[in-house]
This record gives C-alpha cells, sequence and structure tokens, in this order.
C-alpha cells in the first residue's frame, strides 16, 4: 500500500528586495544620482515617473551638499581672517625705526622703557641731592 503523499513545492526563488541607492552628498553625486535613478517604475502602482522614495534621497542629499558647501565657505573665511590677522601682527613688529641698522619695536620699546627707569633714577638722585642741600 502506498500513500499519496503531496510533493514538496520547488523552492522559491528569493524575492529581489528593492535596492535604493545611497543618499549623494557631492555636487556630482547628485547629478549621476538624478540622471540614473530619479526616474523609474514605481513598484506600487507600475506607472513610469519619479519615484518619491529615490527622490527624498536626493533631497537630503541637496541639503546636505548644501550645508557642507555652506560650512566650507564659513571655514575658509575663518582661515583668511585669521591669516590676515598673523600677516598683520607680524608686520606690524618689524618697522625700522633707525638707520644704520635694523631694530624692531620690541626691542624700541624695551630701550624707552630702560631709559625711562635710568632717568626716573637721575631724577631720584637729583632731588635727594637737591634736598640735602638745601
Amino acid at each position: 500500500m502506498q500513500f499519496e503523499r503531496p510533493q514538496t513545492p520547488p523552492p522559491q526563488p528569493p524575492l529581489k528586495a528593492v535596492i535604493s541607492p545611497p543618499t549623494p552628498c557631492k555636487a556630482w553625486q547628485l547629478n549621476e544620482f538624478a540622471r540614473k535613478h530619479i526616474y523609474g517604475v514605481d513598484p506600487e502602482t507600475g506607472q513610469w515617473g519619479i519615484l518619491p522614495g529615490r527622490f527624498s534621497k536626493f533631497q537630503k542629499g541637496a541639503v546636505a551638499a548644501a550645508l557642507n558647501g555652506e560650512k566650507a565657505g564659513e571655514e575658509l573665511i575663518q582661515v583668511n581672517v585669521a591669516t590676515n590677522a598673523r600677516k598683520k601682527r607680524q608686520k606690524g613688529n618689524q618697522r625700522h625705526i633707525q638707520k644704520g641698522g635694523t631694530i624692531y619695536v620690541y626691542d624700541a620699546r624695551l630701550r624707552v622703557a630702560e631709559r625711562e627707569k635710568e632717568d626716573a633714577r637721575k631724577k631720584g638722585s637729583a632731588v635727594a641731592k637737591g634736598k640735602s642741600t638745601t
């Protein structure tokens, strides 16, 4: 006696998942993404047109690219401002103030401070001598 058993159905081919391309972040990637991936057959409706999920990726990529560009522009401005300030500081400290040699402002200020101390000391000793003679 043989029993009739139902046959095991053959294995089904694996379902193909709809793989969405990665979100573009650079200008050239946005351009390429728009040309290749924005239009297609919508799996839900079966109609040809702009794919909503991919369009949202395109939007996110465009926003990310714009923000990256804006941030890079701000950083470039900050770097330029810092560079100009540094150059101005360095240039200001290297002015010549006498003939026959180079003396920088920093050295000249030290000499002036030493001269003022010496003058104050001399004045103090002259006042002390003047008081003692009076």
